[in-house]
């Protein structure tokens, strides 16, 4: 194994003295040392007024079970669920989604179909033989087409 200080430099360039990387080494850690610093004491400064937390209303006493936030829906409010958010840009779209939905029969259908499509544009890729069997005969020829007598 060959060492890089066994390789001869190029003309005109030398290695640094071990002094003088050093010095290097030293002037990069200080830097390091001091962008690390600033991050730190910048995460010190007040950016906005005092915080102040704020206000809850809370409750005088513990929630029951007749209380309206435990009423449970009925399967009618269950299906149209969305219609709470009282968002016609929502129900729109919901809509739409119920037009263009397909039902499980007519999706499998769609995966068979294209399933098949693709057997047919695979196949181009090998090659092929086609074969012909039977016997070609004719029962008479028409005189016009005939050899000459």
């Amino acid at each position: 194994m060959v060492s890089v200080r066994a390789l001869p430099s190029l003309p005109g360039t030398s290695d640094p003295p071990p002094a003088r990387r050093a010095k290097a080494a030293g002037r990069a850690l200080l830097l390091l040392l001091t962008a690390a610093l600033l991050a730190a004491a910048g995460g010190c400064t007040r950016l906005g007024p005092e915080f102040h937390p704020p206000g809850m209303d809370l409750p005088r006493s513990w929630l029951e079970g007749d209380h309206p936030l435990f009423r449970t829906s009925s399967p009618k409010e269950s299906l149209a669920w969305w219609r709470q958010f009282h968002d016609p840009v929502l129900d729109r779209l919901i809509t739409r989604c119920f037009r263009q939905n397909l039902n499980l029969q007519t999706a499998a259908l769609r995966i068979i179909e294209a399933r098949a499509r693709l057997g047919l544009a695979a196949a181009t890729v090998f090659p092929q033989v086609q074969e012909a069997k039977g016997s070609l005969g004719t029962i008479g020829q028409p005189k016009a087409l005939g050899p000459p007598r």
